[in-house]
């Protein structure tokens, strides 16, 4: 039996090989729901270390304040609402050592809104602090750093503007924050 779709025409038993290599991926999550097998278990410091084992405590890297920040900062994105706001938000990613990743956007902006997503992904990635600035709420926040179009993403460091990037780009914002601020 062959099928025909328009110019190219295809024997049954030649479709069951790329029906299989489409379906691979998805076939150990069915046997999984379908509980043929068990989920896999990821093994987490309790079950890999045991009680005798000196040799986990030395093959583990030394890491010093310099490596890392003292705290990681929230992977919730805050929303600046007033000149205090934004002063807490500057004075402790300060005192973190933090970047700090602002998006200066509107409601009323559709660039603004379809560049929230990518936003918040960020924060939940990487190591810095990320805050929305409502350039209508506090249009001060926006003139101090000159914001002329929306959305534009500031991206300071000891409370100093270290680059500037406008436009709704999502890849362009992963760029920009992946340069800047490490992973979690």
């Amino acid at each position: 039996m062959i099928i025909c779709i328009g110019p190219i025409c295809i024997p049954l038993w030649g479709l069951l090989p790329l029906i299989a290599a489409f379906l691979a991926p998805y076939w150990a999550k069915l046997k999984q729901w379908l509980g043929w097998t068990a989920p896999p278990e990821t093994p987490t410091a309790a079950t890999t270390a045991t009680e005798g084992d000196a040799s986990s405590e030395q093959d583990a890297p030394a890491t010093s304040l310099e490596d890392e920040p003292a705290a990681m900062p929230p992977t919730a994105v805050r929303r600046i609402d007033s000149e205090d706001d934004w002063a807490a938000c500057k004075a402790e990613a300060q005192s973190h050592g933090w970047v700090m990743v602002v998006d200066f956007g509107a409601t009323w902006c559709k660039p603004c809104q379809a560049l929230k997503p990518a936003f918040h992904s960020a924060a939940a990635k990487r190591r810095a602090l990320f805050v929305e600035v409502d350039v209508d709420d506090t249009p001060e926040i926006a003139e101090e750093y000159q914001v002329a179009a929306l959305p534009t993403v500031l991206i300071l460091r000891d409370g100093k503007e270290v680059t500037k990037k406008t436009g709704p780009n999502a890849d362009s914002l992963t760029a920009l924050v992946n340069e800047h601020a490490t992973a979690r």
